[in-house]
């Protein structure tokens, strides 16, 4: 089983590990009092970095948070691509994705907090660069859902699926506790089997026209508002 990446791959200079201290330390204070309740003092103090010292690595708040989203939704992007690229079986590929998300956020549980409820703290282009990633990695998890599940979903219902299947595995870091709740590997499988026999279910049912209706009159992105609302699909709950 491959190892889980850190917040940042291994530093490759003093400078790099630095600013790798100050994003893990900043992932942490922002989980717990919120972006809009931590301040910079308070992750100079935590660091003992002088404030000085962190705005030479990072010029405000915001590109602390920028930094943490990309690499997070980075590294589950990566992941997802790798799990699409397996010689496996469709389902084979699909679990592999959902085994990487449960893993990352399990041992990186501050910045998965941070990722799941903080990312429409940013704006402008640090916010349309995070929609980007968020929507590839959409984007790649759709197209696997769709050729893994038993029966073929479209449209509005493959869109209900998959962000049902995100808020399965978003809202893990909040509750999972390690040694008293089941394990990466576990879980993951757990999720599997929930995702797999709900969905299979799912496709018996009609869906109603009113539901494909409402798909197409979705109102933009605030982030990206020229663009069409599939460009702009969240996958957070």
């Amino acid at each position: 089983m491959p190892a889980v990446p850190a917040i940042e791959p291994v530093p490759a200079t003093p400078a790099e590990g630095k600013k790798a201290e100050i994003l893990a330390a900043a992932a942490e204070l922002f989980s717990q009092n919120g972006f809009e309740g931590a301040s910079m003092r308070e992750l100079a103090r935590s660091t003992g970095i002088s404030l000085a010292g962190l705005y030479h690595y990072f010029p405000d708040k915001e590109a602390l948070l920028y930094e943490l989203e990309k690499h997070t939704f980075g590294v589950l992007l990566e992941s997802a691509r790798r799990a699409a690229s397996m010689p496996a079986t469709p389902r084979q590929r699909l679990r592999e994705l959902i085994r990487g998300h449960v893993e990352y956020f399990l041992a990186q549980p501050d910045a998965a907090l941070v990722l799941a409820h903080e990312d429409r703290s940013l704006a402008g282009e640090r916010a349309l660069q995070v929609a980007r990633l968020k929507h590839a990695y959409y984007e790649q998890t759709r197209e696997l859902a769709a050729a893994a599940l038993p029966r073929r979903l479209d449209g509005a219902r493959l869109r209900a699926t998959v962000l049902s299947l995100f808020g399965m595995l978003n809202w893990i870091p909040t509750w999972h506790r390690p040694g008293r709740d089941l394990d990466a590997q576990s879980l993951s499988e757990l999720v599997c089997e929930i995702f797999e026999r709900g969905a299979a279910g799912a496709t018996t049912a009609k869906a109603p026209a009113s539901l494909s209706k409402a798909a197409a009159v979705t109102s933009p992105d605030r982030h990206e508002s020229s663009q069409s609302t599939e460009e702009n699909e969240p996958w957070q709950p």
